[in-house]
């Protein structure tokens, strides 16, 4: 991807003195409450346990993290912003790129192991990178440092996209909005639905 690292200015970052007036709901655990200038509330908080979907085992490694979903809070349609928290040993994916999705982080804190086709690069605060829909560079992040890391990412909402896994054997596909995970055969995994179906 394309990346690169910015120099942080003198004092707390504006992100940082924001974030400082959010706090949980006292009664909704999956809210988030801001005032002053960053003045809504935030739902749907996800974690990994509920947040990805991969089919059993893939999304064993995916689990410690949470993300709030910003862009929906504010009503937007046409791109996906969301606040991702990657805990200690957590992967924020299978290792993955998109046919029809551009993609963008920026990374608020922490320090994160960018895994891409060329090898691992190293983000730290401030770093910024990108990657391009219709470029095969699959990519993911590991938190391998002692502390949460904290980032923001912004993706493309498409209603048709394919999404490829180089590692393992998984794809994805959505077609007007709706989507399913596959066999790289083609063949779909079995889903919940589908369980229900046979008991």
């Amino acid at each position: 991807g394309q990346w690169r690292e910015a120099t942080p200015e003198e004092g707390p970052p504006a992100w940082q003195a924001a974030l400082g007036r959010c706090r949980r709901h006292p009664s909704r655990e999956d809210t988030l409450v801001c005032s002053a200038e960053f003045t809504f509330t935030v739902q749907g908080l996800s974690r990994g346990e509920d947040g990805i979907a991969y089919p059993t085992p893939f999304d064993e490694k995916c689990r410690l993290y949470e993300a709030v979903a910003l862009g929906e809070a504010v009503g937007l349609t046409q791109f996906g912003v969301a606040m991702e928290k990657l805990l200690p040993g957590g992967m924020s994916s299978q290792r993955h790129w998109h046919e029809n999705e551009d993609e963008f982080l920026y990374l608020l804190s922490g320090e994160l192991v960018l895994v891409e086709d060329d090898g691992e690069h190293i983000l730290k605060e401030g770093a910024a990178v990108g990657w391009k829909a219709g470029e095969p560079n699959g990519h993911h992040l590991i938190n391998r440092s002692d502390q949460p890391a904290y980032y923001l990412i912004v993706g493309t909402r498409a209603a048709n996209d394919r999404v490829h896994y180089p590692d393992i054997d998984l794809a994805y596909e959505r077609i007007n909005g709706e989507g399913r995970y596959l066999h790289k055969d083609g063949t779909p995994y079995p889903t919940e639905e589908d369980g229900d179906a046979e008991d």
